[in-house]
């Protein structure tokens, strides 16, 4: 279990025994959108209690029991938990509340080879643990969370010599049109191109040229290391052109005016 910043961690009874008495509980983070407490009053009384975020952003939470050693007849640590994901599963509670996911941050390329042909995917897997060895923390989440939002689902099992034209022009499109990925939020309706405004256009473009990024320099990795024949495959993929530079606006001297 991961500590929420609002508790110590609760499994240890000295830990309960030192927090100070308040009206809201102290919770500590099993899962996003999963929680357990503890809630301490001033009278003395200690329980435990379970809490689950929901759909519309508020949250629930119920008593499991009252919290042992405090209380001789109360549920230690790992009933309360036992108890907490029973009320976690219960129909009325699945019902409103959020998908939970597990904390942290996902380190793995979420792909399996199942090919003996080289794929797109086995390119960027040599590149994703190239970079976990050369690039920064904050970078290498970055670029594995891109790579696996938008290129392995599209093209993970696709061998690098079938990626032609037609699929680079249907890959671009569906990226263009795909919102942005917020955490682990569920994705926005997909917008078409010829109704995207300017900026967010903009700002998608900017996205796909770097997941073109991306893929260049994986399958142009592998080319250097004899796992595909020809430079053909990473040399004609480009960028789009104009993604990082806003559209300025000006105004008239009339409107300056105004």
């Amino acid at each position: 279990m991961h500590k929420s910043p609002h508790a110590p961690q609760l499994s240890c009874d000295e830990n309960v025994r030192r927090l100070a008495a308040r009206p809201s509980p102290y919770w500590n983070i099993l899962e996003f959108c999963r929680h357990i407490g503890v809630k301490k009053s001033p009278s003395g009384k200690c329980d435990w209690m379970a809490r689950v975020r929901c759909v519309d952003g508020k949250y629930r939470q119920s008593r499991l029991g009252a919290h042992y050693p405090t209380h001789d007849d109360g549920l230690n640590y790992e009933d309360a938990l036992t108890l907490a994901k029973a009320w976690f599963n219960q129909p009325s509670v699945l019902a409103v509340a959020s998908t939970p996911y597990l904390v942290g941050v996902n380190s793995k390329l979420k792909y399996t080879k199942t090919s003996s042909r080289f794929t797109i995917g086995d390119a960027m897997h040599g590149f994703v643990e190239w970079k976990r060895i050369a690039a920064a923390k904050t970078y290498f989440e970055t670029t594995l969370s891109l790579i696996n939002h938008h290129i392995i689902p599209r093209l993970g099992h696709l061998p690098v010599e079938e990626l032609n034209q037609t699929v680079f022009i249907q890959f671009c499109t569906d990226v263009l049109e795909t919102p942005p990925k917020r955490g682990n939020r569920k994705p926005g309706t997909r917008v078409r191109l010829e109704v995207m405004d300017h900026e967010r256009l903009r700002k998608r473009k900017k996205t796909l040229n770097t997941l073109i990024g991306l893929r260049r320099t994986a399958i142009e990795m592998s080319w250097e290391n004899g796992d595909v024949e020809s430079d053909r495959s990473w040399r004609r993929l480009r960028r789009v052109p104009h993604a990082d530079t806003p559209r300025h606006f000006f105004l008239t001297r009339a409107q300056a005016k105004r």
